[in-house]
């Protein structure tokens, strides 16, 4: 279960790290952190990125909806 919470952690901070441009640095930096993290906190940081990836997807969305050709963020359309 924890490998799995790891592993979807990980691949969201990859989608967020490159819709938001975050510095290769910073992306490495927090990927290890996750890797090294105690279990007990994995749930709260998976909820945590979930929500951020959600908030690019909505405005994905609101971006489709009102023409425009990118989010604010630059996030591409899903």
């Amino acid at each position: 279960m924890a490998q799995k919470m790891v592993h979807e952690i990980k691949e969201i901070i990859a989608t967020l790290s490159q819709a938001e441009g975050w510095p290769e640095a910073q992306r490495a930096r927090l990927l290890d952190l996750v890797s090294r993290q105690p279990i007990f906190t994995l749930a709260d940081d998976l909820t945590y990125f979930r929500q951020r990836l959600s908030v690019l997807r909505a405005a994905d969305t609101v971006a489709e909806i009102t023409g425009l050709s990118a989010t604010p963020l630059g996030f591409p359309a899903l």
